[in-house]
């Protein structure tokens, strides 16, 4: 399903709202007019948007169901793989609700609420044929063009912060990671941030500067001196290991470097990078839960790994 596809889906099946406002050019003058959700279809009329399945749970639980009671909320998307990082919805729903219990009288929200709207970007058949990227992608122009969230939770790997960022940065929406560590996100929305101008990208955890430090002094310290990184391309597994080589060179290390793109690339390289000359360790550095998987798979069918001799 294109992007496309997907503004036409929520045009069919939908119905006008109502004279007012009479017509209309852009989607936020129909969510002013008749609440969250409200979309300014090809005709110019104002018009209910069709369920999308993979931004069904909300909080509160009327959120989308009773769209003009909640058009004054301060709402919130997240975006994740509702299958892996369930925790993480869970946390952005416990903060929301926490914050609503707590507002009164002098509260900066004053009388509005937070609500949340959580999408998966799950690779699931059962909702559509997308892989994880393209549906990130999609769910995020849902969130942002039809909804019009305040900001965006998630997602979680550095490359989806990556590519989505222009998106939000467009809408002057603000993303809020709690995962992206990728050194290439520290200048995404600019080098210096202000009480002014805070920018739009957040994270909650630190870069990778710091993890690529740590892993270098880690091997340094136990002795460690020939190292072969296997790591995926991109802007967290390329960051990560450009720290380390670096920070690995700093205390006299030398190391060899294999990247992959895919499955079958994956297997060349933990293949080259045991038999790397001189590798006492093979460092392995993927976002991907099913890349763990592969590489540790991979890795129990070649000697080299499993050598109690001369163990990697």
């Amino acid at each position: 399903m294109t992007l496309r596809h997907l503004s036409l889906m929520f045009l069919v099946a939908s119905c006008s709202l109502g004279p007012n406002p009479d017509k209309c050019d852009r989607n936020q003058q129909c969510r002013d007019a008749f609440g969250l959700g409200a979309t300014c279809g090809g005709d110019g009329l104002c018009q209910l948007p069709a369920d999308y399945a993979r931004c069904e749970d909300t909080y509160p639980k009327d959120l989308l169901t009773r769209p003009e009671k909640h058009g004054r909320d301060l709402i919130l998307g997240t975006l994740f793989d509702a299958t892996t990082d369930a925790p993480q919805q869970q946390a952005a729903e416990l903060a929301a609700m926490q914050t609503n219990d707590n507002i009164g009288r002098g509260h900066w929200l004053e009388d509005r609420q937070v609500g949340v709207i959580h999408c998966t970007y799950e690779t699931d058949l059962d909702l559509d044929d997308l892989d994880y990227e393209e549906a990130a992608a999609e769910a995020a122009a849902y969130l942002i063009d039809v909804i019009g969230v305040d900001a965006l939770i998630g997602p979680a790997t550095s490359d989806q912060n990556e590519s989505l960022f222009p998106i939000a940065e467009a809408a002057d929406v603000v993303i809020i990671s709690p995962s992206a560590t990728s050194v290439f996100l520290t200048n995404i929305d600019g080098a210096v941030s202000t009480d002014q101008d805070p920018g739009l990208f957040w994270r909650t955890v630190p870069s990778d500067n710091l993890q690529g430090y740590a892993i270098a002094e880690d091997m340094s310290a136990r002795a460690v001196t020939e190292i072969a990184i296997v790591h995926q391309a991109g802007s967290y597994g390329t960051g990560l290991a450009d720290v380390v080589l670096q920070e690995f060179g700093r205390f006299g290390g030398g190391a060899a470097r294999f990247t992959f793109n895919n499955q079958s690339q994956l297997t060349d390289a933990l293949v080259d990078a045991a038999n790397s000359p001189g590798a006492q360790e093979v460092l392995f550095i993927s976002s991907e839960v099913n890349d763990v998987i592969a590489f540790l798979s991979g890795a129990e069918g070649v000697d080299e790994y499993n050598d109690p001799l001369d163990p990697l």
